[in-house]
C-alpha cells in the first residue's frame, strides 16, 4: 500500500495499528517499509521507517480478512486509515495497490 505517514510519532514496522477500512476496523502491523518517495526525484529510496508528512509504500498484515479492491479501481474500498491505538490519533493514510490473493487480505500482506 501507499502511505502518507501524519503523525509526529514515526511509522515503525512490527508496531500495533489499527486499519480503518470502509466500515471494519481491524487490527493490523506493518510488516515493512519497502520505500520511502523522494518529493524532490519522485524516485524511491529505502527506509526504515516513515516520519510526518512522508510518502512510503508499505506490506501491512491484518489480523483478519479485508474485502478490497485495488485504490486505482475503486476508491472506496482502496482506501485506508491507520489509527494508533494507543492515543486514537489518525497516524496514516494508505491506497491499497494490491494484496495477499483474490482480493481479500486474509491474514496475509497487502
Amino acid at each position: 500500500a501507499n502511505v502518507v505517514w501524519m503523525s509526529e510519532r514515526p511509522l515503525a514496522p512490527h508496531r500495533p495499528y489499527l486499519v480503518k477500512h470502509a466500515t471494519r476496523q481491524v487490527r493490523a502491523a506493518v510488516r515493512e517499509v519497502r520505500s520511502r518517495l523522494n518529493v524532490e526525484t519522485l524516485a524511491g529510496e529505502p527506509a526504515a521507517g516513515l516520519r510526518l508528512n512522508e510518502i512510503g509504500v508499505v506490506t501491512l498484515e491484518t489480523h483478519a480478512p479485508l474485502c478490497f479492491d485495488p485504490y486505482r479501481r475503486n476508491r472506496t474500498m482502496g482506501a485506508f486509515i491507520l489509527i494508533d491505538p494507543m492515543t486514537n490519533e489518525t497516524a496514516g493514510a494508505g491506497m491499497i495497490l494490491s494484496g495477499g490473493g483474490g482480493g481479500a487480505a486474509r491474514g496475509r500482506p497487502n
